[in-house]
């Protein structure tokens, strides 16, 4: 079989398991297999392909099909224009906490924090971190995440990016066992509630971890502790900066209200998204 041929019967088969996107999955499947770049598949429409690389991509299909995510069948997934491995152990980074690095190197890049390190809470493959200690030369960051299996890609992809000496990874539960005195917290916490859960895409609910993902009934269990510890961690004008759901943010300023100046960050599609608190000296 040819690789037009075999991208055709894919494609049937991804659209049948209800695949979002089944030209685009089957293409960077194929692309993966083959080892270039999805464009180059253009020009190769008709070669003939190995019994192996046949088995491989067939066997990707296959895994795709039970609505594993693309990015932990490539092993790989683009954030803020930096390539991060990722798998089961990690929640895919999304593009809308690129938003969160967003907000943080606008801060940094503008003065006013005060001098310290800063923490990316719930760090998972370590993208945030990554994100902003490679745009800011000046950062010095503490990555945390509950998981020490999350952690561990965290490691590998901080060393991938030789950003060792300005990334310090540990183990905490949300800020305990983090030393005060930060400059800022940036962080993607689990914000999702478990009355969402039926209505979620399956590749999600079924494959990524779940404790990047649930936070209580409502989603903000986590969210809330943050809120009302982050005053007793930041520096004097340190920064909080905190992703949620676009119907919680709201409350979190109102929460936040009583220790710092809040605003709210929207995302591309004008939805309230990043919750920017700066604590009153």
């Amino acid at each position: 079989m040819n690789v037009d041929d075999l991208l055709s019967r894919a494609r049937s088969q991804l659209a049948a398991a209800g695949a979002d996107s089944p030209r685009l999955d089957a293409e960077l499947l194929m692309a993966h297999v083959l080892g270039v770049g999805r464009e180059r598949l253009i020009g190769r429409s008709r070669d003939a392909i190995t019994g192996d690389q046949c088995a491989a991509f067939e066997g990707l299909v296959a895994r795709r099909v039970r609505h594993e995510p693309v990015a932990y069948l490539l092993g790989r997934r683009e954030f803020y224009g930096l390539e991060l491995a990722v798998d089961a152990r990690v929640l895919v980074p999304r593009p809308e906490t690129e938003h969160l690095v967003e907000v943080v190197l606008a801060a940094l890049k503008e003065g006013g924090l005060p001098v310290g390190w800063g923490l990316d809470l719930g760090t998972g493959s370590g993208a945030v971190a990554i994100a902003i200690a490679h745009h800011c030369r000046a950062a010095r960051l503490i990555a945390s995440d509950v998981s020490r299996s999350a952690l561990a890609v965290a490691r590998a992809n901080v060393g991938a990016h030789a950003l060792g000496d300005r990334i310090h990874l540990v183990v905490a539960d949300a800020l305990d066992g983090i030393a005060p005195g930060l400059a800022f917290i940036a962080s993607n916490p689990p914000y999702v509630g478990e009355d969402e859960r039926e209505g979620m895409m399956r590749d999600v609910v079924l494959h990524e971890p779940e404790c990047a993902l649930f936070s209580g009934r409502d989603g903000t269990v986590l969210l809330e502790r943050l809120v009302d510890q982050a005053p007793a961690w930041l520096q004097p004008a340190g920064l909080l900066a905190v992703e949620c759901a676009p119907w919680q943010a709201e409350s979190l300023v109102a929460r936040a209200s009583a220790w710092g100046r809040c605003e709210i960050a929207r995302d591309l599609a004008g939805r309230p998204r990043i919750v920017v608190v700066r604590r009153r000296a």
